[in-house]
């Protein structure tokens, strides 16, 4: 869960959470592929496999779950978990609980027993769960016959010292998804319905609505996201009562208290931070909030001042779709008068130009903005040619930001026509990401109807395929002909690149059809493009985990597939999918060690180290990769995993000085870049710069003394010496250079 920092700060400041539990920094390759690959289950089908016999629930948003209505035996005993009973249910002696007696007969007459610890972010502060998920783990140790399953929500838990006690432990875990996403057109109607589902009974439903879009307004202008804590939203649900309608503190009180079993409209998130069930409705209420109270001029520096914040995007955009045209068209020249940052650093991606193109598409006359959407078309085609021209240059995140949500503009958008007449012209020449998101943008601009877009989804340009096809299934999921044309054109251009997106989008709109499991299985078998087969593949993992034949069919293309990307995709699903299973991990080491393509290796092994890193046996596994791999990521990843325990050092110290060539220069650039002060690296680096080794080897240790370890004398005296030794001319030189700042302090 991602909360703004300055929350975090407060969570720790207030002892709700630890300083060890911070959230770690996530790479976006990492985060896209734990998303991408993680399989959704259905719960009942989770409770009932006999191999999960402990398991840790995180919950999302939404209505609580009755895990005992759930779990696949009449012998349940549901544990309540909170500030006040938590020291209760340690079960130490198991009869001195309240339940302890009920329970104790149950677990000593035999048969299968379900234990529900219901509640561990309630539990008050880190020490104290973490010593709860303790004397679980020992409860479930002592009592082997029965299941245990513990429920969290995710604040307090996720990164915490009790989440890695319960992990070590064995329990799997798994994440509660959370409601569906709302329909745009019923947000209105939703918070409506849903305010008037709120059980608090002095207020009316319109007092219920203003509260509501008031603190949609405070947490997206004060607090910057979805999250409050229990103080700062008990404070302003109090404060609104008093100034607005004269009630008491209690109401609020009484307010909070349908927050903790998450309710319909606001929901608690663990740790005691809450917010909206529904993201989306903050937006909305947002966006009508400042709609009503602020003046145009204020409007308008909103704009200005948020542009480029993307948590802001969405509720400027239904901003912006509200006002009058010509406050709308302020707004927009506002978001098109920066001075483009991007020209010089395609790293900074164009949330302002994104937001203006998607604004203009939430207006109900566009040709209000004419003059305005020519602008944006002129600043749209600089910005694709500019990313052509850089395309090694180009990030991911330019396309994605630029095509996610997928645009809606029509054939009316004012700027089209300018658009085309570039389009037409520029496209043979635009590299790869900017192809992508010029053939989306052309998409849009067309008519919309499904004839027009099965059209352009058979065109020889695969960009536009790919585009069509996705507004196909996203604008027309039940059209008759829709799933069937999907299904036909997978097997359709080059490379399987239009197969791929309809591969996806058949899972993601489709995944109740009869035929759509057989439709999967056949793609990721029978396809002859490998881009097919690779998403055939990820949308089983992540859809049908649970069907019988779906891990056996990954585990067969994990090691049979021709293709080493769709190997890899295999691979990477099974180590995030099935991590309990006792046969994954064999499956990773023997790919790690046998597969012939270098970066399915490099996947396994990346994976060991993240799901069994602490496995005892881990450190040798790798340092067999590390003598044996010839391929640089596999021994890289390896040494980086290696070189974190200090116990390990001998060991590398050993290869760096004996081990094959090819590897020791990364062994030394790994030892000296995490213990660089440690006596046994800077007599490593010593070595290398004096011995017989390559002159290249000798200018790297030269370099590494010089930078890290000139503040030591015998530093600049061992440079000096080998300044008049050295027979490589290269390497002298670089050794005066490196002296002449030692020699000044000296």
């Amino acid at each position: 869960m991602t909360l703004p920092p300055p929350l975090w700060e407060q969570l720790v400041r207030n002892g709700s959470i630890g300083d060890e539990d911070l959230p770690s920094p996530m790479s976006p390759e990492k985060n896209w592929y734990t998303r991408r690959l993680r399989p959704a289950r259905p719960l009942v089908q989770v409770l009932a496999e006999p191999d999960l016999r402990a398991v840790v629930l995180i919950r999302g948003p939404g209505p609580s779950v009755r895990v005992a209505d759930l779990a696949a035996s009449d012998r349940v005993i549901t544990v309540p978990l909170d500030a006040e009973n938590w020291r209760e249910p340690v079960l130490d002696p198991i009869e001195q609980h309240p339940a302890g007696a009920e329970l104790a007969e149950r677990l000593n007459g035999g048969g299968q027993v379900v234990v529900v610890f219901d509640g561990l972010d309630q539990v008050p502060g880190p020490d104290h769960r973490l010593d709860l998920a303790h004397r679980i783990a020992a409860f479930t140790e002592q009592y082997r016959q029965a299941r245990v399953i513990v429920t969290t929500r995710p604040v307090g838990y996720e990164h915490s010292r009790a989440r890695a006690a319960l992990k070590t432990a064995g329990f799997a875990h798994f994440t509660l998804l959370g409601p569906a996403e709302l329909p745009r057109e019923r947000w209105a109607e939703a918070v409506l319905t849903l305010a008037g589902q709120w059980p608090v009974g002095e207020l009316t439903r319109q007092d219920k609505v203003e509260l509501l879009g008031g603190l949609a307004r405070h947490l997206r202008e004060e607090l910057g996201g979805n999250h409050i804590d229990d103080t700062a939203l008990d404070e302003y649900v109090g404060a609104f009562l008093r100034e607005r309608l004269g009630l008491t503190a209690d109401v609020a009180t009484g307010m909070l208290q349908h927050l903790g079993d998450g309710d319909v409209i606001l929901t608690g998130f663990g740790a005691g931070v809450y917010g909206f069930t529904h993201p989306e409705l903050l937006d909305h209420l947002a966006a009508e909030e400042f709609r009503k109270q602020l003046s145009d001029d204020d409007l308008v520096a909103l704009c200005d001042w948020h542009g480029d914040d993307p948590d802001w995007a969405m509720t400027l955009q239904l901003l912006i779709g509200r006002v009058p045209g010509p406050l709308a068209a302020r707004c927009i020249s506002t978001l098109l008068t920066d001075d483009q940052p991007w020209r010089d650093n395609l790293n900074l991606l164009p949330y302002r130009l994104v937001l203006a193109l998607r604004a203009v598409g939430e207006l109900r006359d566009p040709s209000v903005v004419e003059d305005q959407a020519e602008a944006l078309a002129q600043t749209l085609m600089a910005l694709l040619t500019t990313a052509s021209a850089r395309e090694r240059r180009l990030a991911h995140p330019l396309s994605f930001v630029m095509t996610t949500p997928r645009l809606t503009l029509g054939p009316a958008w004012p700027g089209g026509d300018l658009f085309e007449s570039w389009y037409v012209d520029e496209r043979p020449d635009l590299g790869y990401y900017a192809g992508l998101v010029a053939a989306h943008i052309h998409v849009a601009l067309l008519p919309g109807d499904v004839e027009t877009l099965r059209a352009a989804a058979q065109a020889e340009d695969w960009f536009v395929g790919r585009a069509a096809v996705e507004a196909l299934a996203t604008q027309w999921p039940q059209h008759p002909q829709t799933l069937a044309f999907l299904h036909e054109v997978t097997g359709s251009g080059p490379d399987g690149l239009v197969g791929e997106v309809a591969v996806r989008f058949v899972a993601a709109n489709w995944p109740e059809h009869p035929d759509t499991l057989e439709f999967l299985r056949g793609a990721a078998i029978g396809s002859a493009h490998e881009r097919v087969r690779q998403a055939a593949l990820e949308t089983l993992a992540t859809g049908w985990a649970g069907q019988p034949g779906t891990l056996t069919l990954l585990q067969d293309r994990a090691t049979d597939d021709e293709n080493s990307l769709v190997r890899q995709s295999a691979v990477r699903a099974i180590a995030t999918g099935w991590p309990d299973r006792l046969d994954t991990l064999p499956l990773l080491r023997d790919r790690a060690r046998h597969d012939k393509n270098n970066y399915v290796r490099y996947a396994a092994v990346g994976n060991i180290i993240e799901g069994w890193g602490e496995h005892p046996d881990t450190p040798s596994f790798l340092k067999k990769c590390i003598v044996a791999d010839r391929g640089d990521e596999v021994v890289l990843v390896s040494l980086r995993a290696l070189v974190e325990d200090p116990a390990n050092l001998p060991w590398l110290h050993d290869q760096a000085r004996n081990g094959r060539s090819f590897n020791r220069d990364f062994v030394v650039d790994a030892i000296s870049a995490r213990w660089p002060e440690d006596p046994g690296t800077i007599a490593l680096l010593w070595e290398r710069a004096t011995g017989k080794s390559d002159a290249e080897a000798r200018l790297v240790a030269i370099a590494e003394l010089a930078a890290g370890h000139a503040h030591h004398p015998q530093t600049v005296t061992l440079l000096r010496n080998l300044a008049g030794a050295d027979a490589d001319p290269s390497v002298r030189k670089s050794l005066e250079e490196a002296l002449s700042g030692p020699q000044q302090q000296s």
